[in-house]
């Protein structure tokens, strides 16, 4: 099995729409099919949980994109999405830091509007 995907790991809540436009213009450079963002590329009749680890399995790069609200919401426990062991995007960044031959590059995504006007360089 030739690794030569991008996945984009994304919360749906955070920066799904961002990750569309990053989609878009990678599939542009490198072709529909190198790049897995999930609900977009799901084969039907596949259980979640398996179409996830075939494509970081056949990723050569994973794109985290981190959002003001990448963490997520808290439980009762006041615990965040990202600390608690169900969660997707936790599951995925840490699965993808496992491989030794994959790349995980992390993506700072904010908006002008949430920086009070400031640029962040």
């Amino acid at each position: 099995m030739e690794k030569n995907k991008i996945f984009l790991s994304h919360r749906h809540s955070d920066t799904q729409g961002d990750c569309h436009r990053i989609r878009e213009t990678l599939e542009e450079e490198f072709g529909e099919d190198a790049v897995f963002l999930d609900i977009e590329n799901l084969e039907p009749g596949i259980r979640f949980a398996d179409a996830i680890d075939k494509a970081l399995k056949e990723s050569k790069v994973v794109l985290v994109a981190i959002g003001p609200d990448w963490f997520g919401d808290p439980n009762e426990d006041g615990i965040t999405r990202l600390f608690q062991e169900k969660d997707w995007v936790r599951r995925e960044v840490s699965a993808a830091l496992a491989k030794p031959d994959t790349r995980v590059i992390p993506l700072l995504l904010i908006r002008r509007d949430q920086t009070h006007g400031r640029s962040i360089t």
